[in-house]
């Protein structure tokens, strides 16, 4: 489950995972050049028994010139179940002060799927989780404001709340307008899965309305990830790509535009295969573009799992056709904007006849070299 994201002091990408030791899953990252060269050795981020850390997400602040790394924490046979944790690294691949709890640990709330990202205007974090509260079985998507310095920033702020099932939150950075986009799945019981999304300011103020329906089908929409693209249409817009379960077989993907406003533009279609699961996205400046990246299957009579590519307009017009970028058995790709409209890929894969898993990366991008004679 590796997570991407990019240095533009540095020009270097930072990728971090979890390696799962039964007992003690650890959190660790590699740098990576703009090349996609790996710089200096794996370093570990958070480690240690008696503790399981899983599913990491990293942001880049580009005023401090580190990252903000978040993860899932459990210590099993505690009073507590999962809860957030954080930890800041330096852009030279060094961790900065103690691991800290962006939520609180108790016997009464679970604390899964953390995403994070990084306002320049306001210079802070928000970091993004779901939250079951017992016995009553009530569902938040929370929101933690950290500062630079890794400072919780205020209280907690509920970004979503009630008895329907809300999970896989995601968000994305507007700076034309200094706000986020959260998206995140929804499902009243017995029903469909939806997408739903609220606009939160750079500051973690959850703006109204509070509840934006992106997608409503009559079959299960879920796993929506969320990026930006800041100076477009009214000051700037978003690209929220989702799955959706066409049928019990088959799996396709969806997308659609979001105004900085909060106006919804209209559904496209990204990929209709017969099994297109586990989107990303990420939105690069400098060619207006996003990359959106996801899980594919193969032809028949083969039966692997590629990671597939596709670009966009910022206005969500796809360029070209979807690309094969490797894997065989591939599962949870990420992606980051890089330089002059690069952009990484992650992803886990194993070979054939392997019983454990690696971490691979591509880079997708256009390259002009020149030849002086």
């Amino acid at each position: 489950a590796p997570a991407v994201a990019y240095n533009s002091q540095s020009g270097e990408y930072l990728v971090v995972w979890y390696n799962d030791r039964p007992g003690n899953d650890d959190i660790q990252a590699q740098r990576v050049s703009r090349e996609g060269a790996r710089l200096g050795s794996g370093f570990f981020i958070s480690g240690g028994a008696g503790a399981e850390r899983r599913f990491p997400e990293v942001a880049y602040n580009s005023q401090s010139n580190e990252y903000l790394v978040v993860w899932a924490h459990e210590a099993p046979g505690g009073v507590s179940r999962p809860w957030i944790r954080a930890r800041r690294v330096s852009a030279a691949g060094q961790v900065i002060g103690s691991e800290f709890d962006v939520s609180s640990p108790s016997s009464l709330s679970t604390d899964l799927d953390p995403a994070v990202s990084y306002a320049y205007t306001s210079n802070k974090y928000l970091v993004t989780w779901s939250e079951v509260f017992h016995p009553t079985v009530t569902q938040f998507i929370m929101g933690q404001v950290v500062t630079p310095t890794g400072a919780l920033d205020g209280s907690a702020v509920t970004i979503s709340q009630g008895t329907e099932l809300r999970s896989n939150p995601d968000l994305a950075y507007n700076q034309s307008r200094n706000e986020y986009l959260v998206v995140w799945e929804q499902k009243p019981p017995g029903t469909i899965t939806d997408v739903y999304a609220r606009r939160v300011t750079g500051n973690g103020q959850a703006l109204q309305p509070a509840a934006i329906q992106v997608a409503y089908y009559s079959a299960d929409s879920t796993l929506p990830r969320v990026a930006a693209i800041s100076g477009g249409a009214s000051d700037g817009q978003y690209l929220v790509v989702w799955e959706l379960h066409y049928t019990p077989t088959v799996w396709q993907l969806y997308g659609k535009v979001v105004l900085g406003d909060g106006t919804l533009q209209p559904t496209f279609t990204l990929a209709y295969g017969a099994d297109e699961r586990a989107p990303a996205v990420a939105g690069s400046p400098s060619s207006r573009q996003y990359l959106v990246t996801w899980k594919r299957p193969t032809e028949p009579p083969f039966a692997f799992d590629y990671v597939a590519g596709q670009a966009l307009t910022a206005g969500g017009t796809l360029v070209g056709v979807p690309r094969g970028l490797g894997g065989i058995f591939i599962e949870r790709p990420d992606v980051a904007a890089g330089p002059n409209g690069d952009f990484l890929a992650v992803y886990d894969d194993s070979t054939l006849g392997a019983t454990s898993r690696d971490v691979y990366g591509r880079l997708w991008g256009n390259r002009t070299r020149l030849r002086w004679c």
